[in-house]
């Protein structure tokens, strides 16, 4: 499976995820880096034949991001919000909602 920390990752019940939005409209490159440990195939999800298979199943997930600005989809600035959509894209893969 791979290091320690990646089997704690999966041992958990639910996922608290906190992190602001940055000047690049995205999420800090710590969040990134997170993100990019847990997507591992085998880790978080797997591809077949039939396509995305999540493997973080039965889990919660929370994620709280913050941001300067209105970045609500009716805010001026809702178009500029790509950290949220990376999140639920990250979430997507892992549950294959």
């Amino acid at each position: 499976m791979g290091s320690p920390e990646l089997g704690k990752f999966v041992s958990y019940d639910m996922y608290l995820i906190s992190t602001p939005m940055c000047g690049t409209f995205l999420f800090l490159t710590n969040s990134k880096h997170y993100i990019d440990v847990i997507m591992q195939p085998g880790i978080h999800s797997s591809f077949s034949e039939t396509g995305v298979e999540g493997l973080v199943l039965g889990k919660k997930m929370v994620c709280v991001t913050t941001r300067g600005s209105d970045y609500s989809a009716e805010g001026p600035m809702g178009a500029y919000d790509f950290s949220r959509a990376l999140f639920e894209i990250h979430i997507w893969f892992g549950r294959n909602l």
